[in-house]
C-alpha cells in the first residue's frame, strides 16, 4: 500500500491537537466557570477566553483520527475478508482493550467497597457503557467501527462507481 503524505500530515497535526486538548483540559473547566460567573476582572476573562479558544481549535483531532482510520482501513481490499480482518483486529485492538478494561476495573473495585454504594453502581454502568475508565471510550468506539469495516468494504465493492458517486452527491 502506497503511503499518503497528506494523511501523514493530518496525523501529525491531529496528534499535536490531541496533546493540546489534554493540556488545556485541566484549565478548561475553571475557565468556563469564570466566564459563566460574570467575573468582572478583565485579565481573568481574557485568560479564560484564551483557554477556551485554545481548547476549541484543537477539537477537530478526534474526528480526524476516526476518519483517517476509516480511510486507511477501507482502502485495503484485503480487509473485506471477515475471518482474517476480525482475527487481526482482535489481536491488535480487542486483546489490549480487554486487558486494560480488566486492569481499570480492578483499580476501581476497591473504591467501590471503601466508598459509597453508588460507586459500585457507577462502575457497573461504566462497564456497560464501554468505558471502565473515562478515556477508554475511544477503543470501544473503534471496535464498533472495525466491526462494520468488512461490511462497508463489501458494499462499496458491490456497487458501481457511478452509483457510489450518486449516493455521495445526494447528501
Amino acid at each position: 500500500m502506497k503511503r499518503e503524505n497528506n494523511y501523514d500530515l493530518l496525523r501529525i497535526l491531529s496528534t499535536f491537537a490531541v496533546i493540546m486538548i489534554h493540556v488545556s483540559d485541566s484549565w478548561f473547566s475553571s475557565a468556563v466557570n469564570q466566564i459563566t460567573e460574570y467575573n468582572t476582572n478583565i485579565k481573568d476573562i481574557q485568560a479564560s477566553f484564551f483557554i477556551c479558544f485554545y481548547n476549541s481549535i484543537s477539537r477537530f483531532a478526534v474526528p480526524c483520527f476516526i476518519m483517517l482510520s476509516g480511510a486507511l482501513i477501507i482502502s485495503n481490499s484485503k480487509n473485506a475478508e471477515y475471518k482474517k480482518f476480525y482475527a487481526k483486529t482482535f489481536a491488535k485492538v480487542g486483546v489490549p482493550t480487554v486487558i486494560f478494561s480488566l486492569l481499570y476495573i480492578l483499580y476501581r473495585l476497591p473504591f467501590c467497597f471503601w466508598g459509597e454504594e453508588k460507586e459500585i453502581i457507577s462502575l457497573l454502568k461504566d462497564i456497560l457503557k464501554g468505558s471502565p475508565m473515562y478515556h477508554m471510550w475511544y477503543l470501544y468506539m473503534l471496535i464498533g467501527i472495525y466491526a462494520l469495516t468488512p461490511i462497508v468494504i463489501r458494499f462499496k465493492n458491490s456497487i458501481t462507481e457511478k452509483t457510489f458517486y450518486n449516493l455521495d452527491s445526494r447528501s
